[in-house]
């Protein structure tokens, strides 16, 4: 039978593997096999499973990374063909989450509310792909989904430290990301990008999962928007996280 944890060990492996010091081909050859392993795994039908859904959500937003993460493993810069592939991706994914009907209400608690921060950090991974895809940032950008170590990372300073994605960019070397579905009163750690789809959303499109819906479609004049903010909110946490790396320097040096 399977169990949510192949799923969860199968998605940290996938975001892991092009990272390790083999060579490309025998990073190619494994991505491969768990290629292989993720897709037998999401044929099982995981969305009439409210026990499985949540991590098989999570296996198949990085399922849909592979172009990503395989570009990753051969070496060469990302290209926009590659953001285009991956986007599309995710927007089928988006496309059967929907259609399967298994997006619960905003306010559930629980595994439902697990599958939803799930979905949550889909409609980010895509729209973020999606702007690459469409030269809102440049080609060799690339966004790769966090492992639940990185999730889970303690608190310092009474601050919270996990993230969900990172952004690897031309002019920012790295940005990390965590996704909520609304607003938080946590504090998180100076240079983490919060981003929530309350705040990149009206309140129907917030209540009705609008973003991941226009993500599925493509619906460029409300992606664009989402964009803009989404990209006011990692601009402002980079420079908060060179202010913060500065005060430290300063500090040590002191």
């Amino acid at each position: 039978m399977v169990s949510a944890k192949e799923f969860n060990r199968l998605s940290d492996q996938l975001v892991t593997v092009p990272f390790d010091p083999d060579s490309s081909e025998a990073k190619i050859d494994r991505l491969q096999i768990l290629r292989n392993k993720a897709g037998s795994l999401l044929s099982t039908g995981w969305e009439r499973d409210n026990s499985l859904t949540p991590s098989a959500l999570r296996m198949a937003a990085r399922h849909c990374c592979l172009p990503s993460l395989e570009a990753l493993a051969l070496g060469p810069p990302h290209t926009s063909r590659v953001a285009q592939e991956v986007t599309e991706n995710v927007q089928m994914l988006s496309d059967h989450a929907l259609s399967a009907n298994i997006v619960p209400p905003m306010h559930s608690e629980g595994k439902l509310g697990q599958i939803v921060g799930e979905l949550s950090e889909i409609t980010i991974l895509g729209l973020l792909w999606w702007s690459i895809a469409n030269g809102y940032r440049d080609e060799r950008s690339y966004i790769v989904p966090a492992t639940r170590k990185k999730d889970g990372e303690p608190r310092i300073e009474r601050r919270k430290r996990g993230i969900d994605l990172t952004l690897y960019g031309h002019h920012v070397k790295k940005q990390k990301v965590q996704v909520k579905t609304k607003s938080t009163r946590e504090l998180y750690y100076p240079g983490i990008a919060l981003i929530t789809l309350q705040g990149l959303s009206n309140r129907r499109c917030f209540e009705n999962f609008g973003l991941l819906r226009a993500l599925a479609i493509g619906k460029h004049a409300l992606l664009a928007d989402a964009h803009g903010k989404a990209d006011a909110i990692l601009s402002k946490a980079c420079e908060e996280g060179n202010a913060h790396r500065q005060a430290s320097l300063q500090r040590q040096a002191a």
